[in-house]
């Protein structure tokens, strides 16, 4: 198989776990493809049946985990993070808060089920600095409660929404 083949087979993939997570039916997404990717609609439901071998790859899920309830409830995870941010860029107001909401939400359960799965760590995280406002300047303090630095502290930058969309 050259690359080229599978890449569009990839890319078929991906739309079938794209259209089920976000509601069609595997019926109609079946029907969809076929017409999209003008291939038989046996090929469509073999991709589903073994969806287990390559939705890890799409999803970047450990390959040992072969639950496909669970791969199932990370991709609409992932899409609801996805529509969320699409959402958050086009509109204004309360309705941005909103997606910024849903979107935090589908990263907190994201998180969570990894962990469940081993797949990050579940132990709280050990802060050893932390950034405070004293004064009107940042001030680094330490693990000890005392200021680190006579400076102005290093206020990390926040990440854009594509690099906090992902979570691997």
């Amino acid at each position: 198989m050259n690359t080229t083949h599978a890449q569009a087979i990839l890319k078929r993939q991906h739309r079938l776990l794209h259209l089920t997570t976000i509601g069609m039916e595997p019926t109609q997404a079946v029907e969809k493809i076929s017409e999209e990717y003008k291939c038989s609609k046996r090929t469509i439901w073999q991709d589903w049946k073994t969806r287990d071998q390559w939705m890890p790859l799409l999803l970047k899920v450990h390959p040992e985990q072969k639950d496909r309830v669970v791969w199932d409830a990370l991709a609409s995870l992932s899409e609801a993070k996805q529509e969320a941010y699409n959402t958050y860029l086009a509109v204004e107001g309360m309705a941005r808060v909103a997606a910024v909401r849903v979107y935090l939400d589908a990263v907190k359960a994201e998180v969570e089920m990894r962990q469940s799965l081993g797949l990050l760590p579940t132990e709280p995280l050990k802060i050893q600095h932390r950034i405070v406002m004293l004064q009107g300047r940042f001030v680094e303090i330490g693990p000890d409660g005392k200021p680190v630095t006579s400076g102005p502290a290093k206020v990390p930058a926040l990440p854009s929404a594509p690099e906090a969309a992902s979570i691997s």
